[in-house]
């Protein structure tokens, strides 16, 4: 980014768990980048955290990512697949575009991460799935369907 005289890009190497929020406050969306190559289905944990953070999101992940179904849920940025270059560079440009609608857009990240994934909505929904399972097993004797 130097290099390049981009003096409103940080790279940054390893950031503790202290200095996280710091860095997060002067951001001003939340880039997510997986490589195309990556084929595990996964949620990148930054997601939720520039969700919880009030970030829009830019998200370039591989195909069979539900990363995508949550920032199309939430209505908190922009996701593509990261093999397609084209729809990255458009992706990155419709949400500069959108620069006014930043607070906006963090915020309904803000919320829908705190509807769906706060530590109470999560612990609830394990309890629920534990108390399923109970009631299965007490029913048949087995945790394996029949």
């Amino acid at each position: 980014a130097r290099d390049k005289f981009l003096n409103n890009v940080r790279f940054e190497g390893f950031v503790s768990r202290e200095e996280y929020p710091d860095l997060l406050r002067i951001c001003s969306i939340g880039l997510v980048c997986l490589s195309p190559q990556n084929q595990t289905p996964v949620v990148p944990g930054k997601i939720l955290g520039y969700m919880a953070a009030g970030l829009p999101i830019a998200a370039f992940l591989q195909s069979s990512s539900d990363g995508h179904g949550i920032v199309k849920a939430a209505q908190c940025g922009f996701s593509v697949d990261s093999g397609d270059k084209d729809a990255c560079v458009k992706a990155m440009q419709a949400l500069m575009s959108h620069s006014p609608t930043f607070v906006e857009l963090g915020q309904k990240g803000k919320s829908y991460a705190t509807e769906h994934f706060s530590k109470e909505v999560c612990v609830s929904q394990l309890e629920s799935m534990f108390e399923e399972d109970t009631t299965i097993l007490s029913k048949t004797g087995s945790m394996v369907p029949k």
